[in-house]
């Protein structure tokens, strides 16, 4: 982490060290909340930064819940452009915005299916794989809750209905490892 917000900062400092004699940076990090990440890392490392590189840097560094800023909001703050840099945990975007973009796209399936042509023959015989397993995952409880209703306690329960469930779960289950 400490790498990652060094080499930001200097790209930073580097890319507009040109256009004026100090430069201001203006860093929102994580909540006060978040314990020892925030106050033994993240705070000391902009507030020391200046020192540590040597370079003409004012940083003022402010927690993103001092800020009054909803912890989730870090890649909006980012595009309005408040702050040079922001802290935030992927985990914590709002359900409203998009990281990694859309969860089908037509156009890589596309792309990607001539690398999939040689191997239609394992692709169809590992879908066929997958829905046998979960056929034979979903019948599982219908046999027992079967057998149980049928042949332990129904009214006709018998040994041989007994037996016939247990031969059926056992077909079961060797379909569900064969698969």
């Amino acid at each position: 982490m400490r790498n990652l917000l060094a080499t930001s900062a200097t790209a930073l400092i580097i890319g507009g060290g040109a256009f004026a004699d100090t430069l201001d940076l203006r860093v929102l990090g994580q909540p006060v909340g978040s314990g020892l990440i925030q106050q033994q890392k993240e705070q000391p490392f902009f507030e020391d930064f200046a020192a540590r590189s040597g370079m003409d840097v004012a940083v003022s560094y402010l927690p993103v819940d001092v800020a009054g800023i909803p912890d989730n909001d870090g890649m909006r703050v980012v595009r309005t452009g408040l702050f040079d840099i922001v802290s935030f945990r992927g985990s914590q975007i709002s359900r409203d915005e998009q990281l990694f973009g859309r969860v089908f796209d037509p156009h890589v399936l596309r792309r990607f299916l001539p690398f999939v042509r040689p191997y239609k023959k394992y692709f169809v015989l590992a879908l066929f794989g997958v829905l046998a397993f979960t056929a034979t995952q979903l019948a599982v409880p219908l046999v027992i809750r079967n057998t149980i209703d049928n042949a332990l306690v129904g009214g006709d329960a018998s040994r041989s209905a007994l037996y016939i469930a247990a031969a059926i779960f056992a077909v079961i289950i060797l379909v569900n490892y064969g698969a």
